[in-house]
């Protein structure tokens, strides 16, 4: 499985140059107050790991690696692994940046920095863990599709039923729990993974390549 998640950084090698001019970028554009850097670096993360995926299905990778003892498992298995240290390592390079704003602005405040942090990191894994089943299940480009709408099926479905809606219970339970904000958002994301992990392993078992 090493080998797998080897493979991942060395395609994702690739994208390094461009992903660094990007981020180069950004971090000009939140030291002048342009681009919230929070969200930016684990986005850029995702979209590195998704050319992975690209890679693999032109490569005929997955067909090949299907034919290995546990080869099967260990795509599903260094796919996610991979996703988690590469959004981890994002996290890390964001909290650099708010360092180097800091610095630079002498106004940062780490607290709502690492709360922004923490939420845009769940949101991003929370795309991963849909998106994931959906390209090991359709492939990388019908996959997309799906993403695409679903994310508008249900923000259309959301608006529409915005109205009748009654968050309270919603308010109070983050209310509630928000000391235990650091916990809870971790604890939750992992699950998610757990379960997307799970769903897109069956969906590699019986995949035909």
């Amino acid at each position: 499985m090493l080998g797998f998640i080897k493979k991942d950084f060395l395609v994702m090698k690739s994208s390094l140059k461009a992903m660094a001019v990007m981020l180069a970028a950004y971090i000009i554009f939140t030291i002048i107050g342009i681009f919230d850097f929070t969200l930016m670096v684990p986005l850029l993360g995702m979209i590195v790991l998704i050319s992975t995926f690209s890679y693999d299905e032109q490569s005929g990778f997955n067909a090949y690696a299907s034919t290995l003892p546990s080869g099967r498992k260990n795509i599903v298995r260094s796919k996610y692994l991979s996703s988690v240290l590469i959004i981890l390592m994002c996290g890390i390079i964001a909290i650099i940046i708010a360092m180097m704003t800091s610095y630079k602005n002498n106004n940062i405040d780490f607290i709502n920095t690492i709360s922004s942090l923490f939420g845009s990191v769940f949101g991003i894994l929370l795309v991963i863990s849909i998106m994931y089943p959906l390209i090991f299940k359709f492939g990388i480009e019908k996959g997309r599709i799906w993403i695409f709408l679903l994310t508008f099926g249900g923000a259309a479905l959301m608006g529409a039923l915005w109205g009748y809606l009654d968050f309270s219970l919603l308010k109070q339970f983050f209310r509630l729990t928000a000391e235990y904000f650091y916990i809870i958002i971790p604890l939750v994301s992992l699950f998610l993974l757990f379960i997307s992990y799970k769903v897109s392993e069956k969906i590699v078992l019986k995949k035909e390549y």
